[in-house]
């Protein structure tokens, strides 16, 4: 049998995959369904995400791949989930509901698959769904509002975009047309996060048209993408609320990032974004549980993402290059030499999974300088 192995699945991507590994990871071939290689560790993390889910609800529960290409994600979550779900994997290109059926059959997943051929927005518009994902190749955002829509009270909504470059402010312009937002912090080593806080801040404002919640529960940036899983309630007070969790980021006097309500007219800033937590301990913690005992595509780097994303889940926004404060406060120490001082301080300290030098803390330049 051909095609290839991800995670426990065996796929089928289309033969440009296969035979021109130095096709850019967001090309689509001309004709053919979409798949993307480098999405294996977002596919891995899809499966632990929905399996804590899942067993957090005692129930089956509906998933919903709207844009489903090959059906990667959809199968691989119907083979590897290891809890009751019924996934929805829907694509308007002919060519891909032959893929999906064709790795549906291939790994005996017909039981836990229903197989759906329209647009998108349509498909969305049908019925509500417990999970609702969105892996487009660019931007989410065209999708996002039927997206929410379609999300159950309680459900999770998982975005993810590849236009990392509209994101983290590399093409402001862009950013602004698709996301309604202003990033002008490219120059910040801390400009992914930037990028992960205007797509979360998207997100909960698109709740909000709707009198609903949308707190982002999980937030990564890695390589050429970025992925939003947001937690869908009902609510117009609590839509209020959370409105309020939205503000600027700027850069202090101290040329640290920081998060405040700011004039706009200040440069340089970033906004709006989600100002709140980018993820959730608890549902971490779920997912590092669902890992045990998993085969996974990536295990072991997707292992090591969880355990950072945990370590940061209740940490300060944004962080310091220790070598990027040399200039200021001279040769720098360790970065976890830091962070053991810093702890040992009573200050927050912590890694982040957005950058391997750098270290998050709500440490003033003084309080760092004294702790050098």
């Amino acid at each position: 049998m051909d095609g290839v192995v991800e995670g426990q699945t065996r796929l089928f991507p289309p033969s440009t995959n296969l035979n021109k590994p130095s096709r850019s990871p967001g090309e689509r071939a001309k004709g053919q369904p979409f798949y993307n290689p480098g999405m294996a560790l977002n596919r891995d993390l899809s499966v632990l995400l929905v399996e804590a889910f899942a067993k957090a609800k005692g129930r089956e529960i509906d998933v919903a791949d709207a844009l489903a290409g090959t059906g990667a994600r959809s199968v691989r979550l119907a083979r590897e989930v290891r809890a009751p779900i019924l996934v929805h994997a829907n694509d308007a290109q002919p060519e891909a509901i032959a893929a999906i059926r064709r790795t549906v059959a291939a790994n005996d997943a017909a039981a836990r698959v229903s197989i759906h051929e329209g647009d998108a927005h349509l498909f969305l518009a049908s019925r509500r769904f417990d999970v609702v994902d969105l892996d487009p190749c660019g931007s989410p955002m065209p999708f996002l509002d039927a997206a929410v829509r379609a999300t159950r009270h309680g459900g999770l909504l998982c975005a993810t975009a590849t236009d990392t470059g509209a994101l983290a402010g590399k093409f402001p312009k862009a950013g602004r047309r698709r996301y309604d937002a202003h990033h002008g912090l490219h120059a910040q080593a801390w400009r992914s996060e930037v990028g992960l806080r205007i797509l979360g801040g998207a997100i909960a404002r698109a709740a909000a048209r709707f009198d609903r919640v949308a707190t982002p529960v999980l937030s990564i940036s890695h390589g050429h993408w970025m992925r939003v899983v947001a937690r869908v309630e009902d609510g117009k007070k609590d839509a209020d609320v959370a409105l309020k969790q939205l503000a600027n980021a700027t850069v202090d006097g101290e040329g640290l990032g920081r998060i405040a309500l700011r004039d706009q007219t200040a440069a340089p800033w970033a906004g709006p974004l989600w100002a709140g937590s980018l993820h959730e301990a608890t549902l971490l913690d779920a997912m590092a549980a669902a890992a045990e005992g998993q085969t996974l595509a990536r295990s072991k780097e997707t292992l090591e993402l969880l355990a950072l994303l945990r370590q940061e889940a209740d940490a300060p926004p944004f962080w310091v290059v220790p070598d990027l404060l040399q200039k200021q406060l001279g040769q720098p120490p360790r970065r976890d030499v830091l962070i053991e001082r810093l702890q040992k301080a009573g200050l927050r300290a912590t890694r982040t999974h957005l950058d391997p030098q750098g270290v998050r803390t709500d440490a003033s330049l003084a309080q760092l300088k004294a702790l050098w």
